[in-house]
């Protein structure tokens, strides 16, 4: 009995190019999915989820959308030659409405693509120029994402290019041209401010070129951007508009994945290390690392307070050892007279500058550091017993009079 072959489901010719359409699209589905769960794994370690993953996630979410309409969109007839549609017109019809759905979701994805890059920016940008500069970039995305819609649907629908062709869509290159152009604008920008943001830093050369050389990794995806809009030019001005769609459906899909991709890359620790500890958290802009409140009811804790580190041992004061041993540390010392009973308390505690003075013993003036109420002031109390045997002391003192006399 000889064995049943399952044909494939498409075969690539000149005049079929579907296969290669599903092929592109479900490894660059597959790639973008598998930078998500290392990004997800990268999250889950230190279980933080930082504000550009928000961004990541949802363009992930958009592209798998777009793929599954890809997908809808090859099984109308995308990719075949328009002479092999069953029913012309209203496969062409299902085509543009798909195409339409596709265009404007591709827009959405890559903005939020350049937002999570952008947002990375928000968190590592230790000066008000950086921050300000990275939010007028993302403004600047938002504008182009909202023209390139409008130059997308408003003129001319996609749905109706394609039955009707350019005798019911005019200008429908320029239009692209002009998103790309502003798309590959906006890619240069984010470019330009890795380098503005490494600049003014005192940090290594070779720490400015890792943080440089991890934002100019988005670069393929200015050169998938020029080629979809070049094989958009040839699908537009041929007379087989479906069979050349599948070549700018190509770029489309290349260009969203890598754009997704790139923007979990960025964040890689290796390359951030000047910026990023090995938990994939920011550095502290101060010494000291904010904590959750976790102390107990009754506590001198409050709600701002910081959990503070161990000191070195050997960082301590240390007396010169020879001086010691030759009684001249007295000169050093300055001990109250003798009989006095100097009490200090001595502990440490941590909170709000309008709750704690420092103070420096009985007889010493308390200080109160008030410069903000937010700020963190140690306050210290120090407890001293002096005692001095005073019988030794009168029992030497008697016994060089006795002496004297004899």
């Amino acid at each position: 009995m000889a064995s049943i072959v399952t044909p494939p489901p498409y075969v690539i010719t000149p005049s079929d190019k579907r296969g290669v359409v599903v092929v592109v699209t479900a490894a660059s589905l597959s790639f973008v999915w598998a930078c998500f769960l290392i990004r997800l794994y990268l999250r889950w370690r230190p279980r933080q989820w930082v504000i550009e993953d928000y961004f990541v996630a949802a363009a992930t979410v958009l592209d798998t959308g777009i793929c599954a309409l890809i997908f809808h969109t090859v099984g109308t007839g995308l990719g075949q030659s328009v002479y092999e549609l069953d029913d012309r017109f209203g496969d062409l019809y299902r085509i543009g409405k798909d195409d339409f759905a596709i265009q404007i979701l591709y827009i959405i994805t890559l903005l939020l693509s350049k937002v999570g890059v952008l947002s990375l920016y928000l968190r590592l940008s230790p000066k008000r120029g950086h921050v300000l500069v990275t939010k007028i970039t993302i403004l600047i995305s938002a504008i182009w994402a909202l023209v390139a819609i409008i130059l997308i649907a408003a003129p001319c629908a996609p749905s109706y290019y394609w039955p009707y062709g350019l005798k019911q869509c005019t200008n429908v290159f320029p239009r692209w041209v002009a998103i790309v152009a502003l798309d590959i604008l906006t890619e240069l920008i984010i470019f330009g401010m890795s380098i503005y943001l490494v600049a003014n830093l005192h940090m290594k050369t070779l720490n400015k070129v890792m943080v440089v050389a991890a934002f100019s990794l988005r670069f393929p995806a200015i050169a998938a951007s020029a080629a979809r809009v070049a094989y958009i030019g040839n699908a537009v001005n041929s007379k087989d508009p479906p069979l050349y769609a599948a070549y700018y459906m190509v770029c489309t899909q290349a260009h969203l994945s890598y754009a997704i991709m790139s923007a979990t890359l960025t964040s890689f620790g290796q390359f951030l290390r000047p910026f990023v500890p090995d938990d994939g958290a920011p550095k502290p802009r101060s010494g000291l690392t904010p904590v959750p409140d976790k102390s107990p009811p009754g506590s001198h804790n409050t709600p701002d307070s910081y959990r503070l580190r161990a000191l070195n041992a050997n960082a301590g004061p240390k007396f010169n050892s020879s001086r010691r041993e030759s009684g001249d540390s007295s000169s050093n010392l300055k001990l109250r007279p003798e009989g006095e009973l100097s009490k200090r308390d001595f502990s440490v505690q941590c909170g709000n500058a309008a709750q704690h003075d420092v103070l420096l013993g009985e007889d010493d003036s308390a200080s109160r550091v008030s410069d903000d109420s937010q700020k963190m002031i140690i306050t210290k109390r120090m407890e001293i017993t002096v005692e001095m045997e005073r019988a030794s002391l009168m029992s030497r003192a008697r016994n060089g009079i006795d002496s004297r006399g004899m």
